[in-house]
């Protein structure tokens, strides 16, 4: 501040309040005026308060800009960026912070993206303060352990899909935004599918890279969709990273009936009927051993849902097998429903003539329709063989038992 315009305001007798009112005013505007011609990142050597201030505001920002979505991209990606930075250069709690706030732009801007057509699986220029976001998606590959993004029809964040169901496991709190993917095809239960489609669980990454041209300020960033069953490490930023993940969201996807549903199909198992048969929980995959659950008397196949969310959250077993669920109103008769199962089984391998040999693991009265399938027994040979290629019940048959 200028020292005659100090002077000049003792001359004249202002109170030492308003001039010292005066005096912060002046430094304020100074300092907005620089803030606004600083660059979008801040320089190499800034504080790493400074630096995880920058991405708290960047993220607060793309959440108040919707209405404008590449705008709102812009300040997510800055928010992941400036947040993986700030993790590297600050102490334990800080760098905590940053990673959630890296997570939470992760998962955000990539519901956004999925939610504009002329935005989703493009090749994009973001603009953001004095730069430049080179935006692109990384193709689905099985050995990366990455999705296409043409592979899903919808994504479900944690927070909607466990508004239905209460999380049955800990997330692992790691890097990236965790999703839920859902495949919806035409057809469902052509494919075994649930008529709702097929959860995955989804975590996105976005990796920064400098470009070729440090002068124009462009950085570029992918958008990565890791399958977590796949792989438990991810590295970005120049880092190997530990791939956040929660195994339990694509399993709360589902419609929870409850037990009133079980019930219902006990004592009126004709309107349970449409319900009946064989469900895939996630996609097919030829090289996991599929493990079908069979529920028990006036039960649901929902009933499994903590066993296999534990089961995809243990380190040594997620990614081995593929979980299935049999379906059936437990007020027919045991051997109607073994029969239902064993011909699902049956068109399973006609459809998928690759899969592994099969887990059975069943509860109660699933524990007869089990046992069905694997043994054979003389009363009812013609019914139920082992090995036969073709079963048929005719509806005659059916009333008479």
């Amino acid at each position: 501040m200028d020292p005659t315009m100090m002077k000049t305001i003792v001359r004249f007798g202002l109170p030492n309040q308003v001039a010292r009112l005066l005096l912060l005013l002046s430094c304020l505007a100074v300092s907005e005026g620089r803030a606004a011609s600083a660059p979008a990142l801040l320089p190499e050597g800034s504080a790493p308060e400074a630096i995880l201030s920058e991405a708290r505001l960047s993220l607060a920002k793309a959440r108040k800009t919707h209405s404008d979505p590449r705008a709102a991209v812009g300040w997510y990606l800055r928010a992941a960026d400036t947040a993986s930075r700030a993790a590297t250069e600050s102490s334990s709690n800080q760098a905590s912070e940053a990673r959630l706030i890296y997570n939470s732009a992760s998962e955000e801007v990539t519901v956004l993206l999925w939610s504009n057509n002329e935005l989703w699986n493009k090749a994009e220029t973001i603009a953001f303060d004095k730069g430049l976001y080179q935006l692109r998606f990384a193709a689905g590959s099985r050995k990366d352990g990455t999705w296409d993004p043409t592979y899903f029809d919808l994504f479900r964040t944690q927070q909607q899909v466990h508004e239905k169901i209460s999380r049955q496991t800990v997330p692992i709190d790691a890097w990236g935004g965790i999703l839920v993917g859902v495949r919806k095809p035409p057809d469902p239960r052509r494919y075994f599918l649930p008529h709702v489609g097929v959860a995955c669980p989804v975590t996105a990454i976005l990796d920064f890279r400098p470009s070729g041209a440090p002068a124009t300020r462009t950085r570029e960033v992918t958008i990565l969709l890791y399958d977590p069953t796949r792989r438990s490490t991810v590295r970005f930023a120049g880092v190997q990273r530990p791939l956040a993940a929660d195994f339990a969201a694509p399993l709360a996807y589902y419609p929870e009936p409850g037990l009133r549903l079980g019930l219902i199909a006990m004592m009126r198992p004709q309107n349970y009927e449409q319900r009946a048969g064989l469900y895939m929980l996630e996609p097919y995959d030829p090289d996991r051993i599929p493990v079908i659950f069979v529920h028990g008397l006036i039960s649901v196949p929902q009933m499994w849902v903590p066993t296999i969310a534990a089961v995809e959250s243990d380190p040594v077993l997620h990614g081995r097998y593929q979980f299935w669920a049999f379906a059936y109103p437990t007020g027919d008769p045991v051997l109607i429903s073994a029969l239902k199962l064993r011909e699902s089984l049956e068109q399973v391998y006609k459809l998928y003539p690759k899969t592994k040999d099969m887990v059975l693991i069943s509860h109660s009265m699933g524990g007869l329709l089990a046992q069905m399938q694997a043994v054979t027994t003389g009363m009812f040979s013609g019914i139920m063989c082992s090995g036969v290629t073709r079963i048929t019940f005719t509806l005659r048959f059916r009333r008479t038992i």
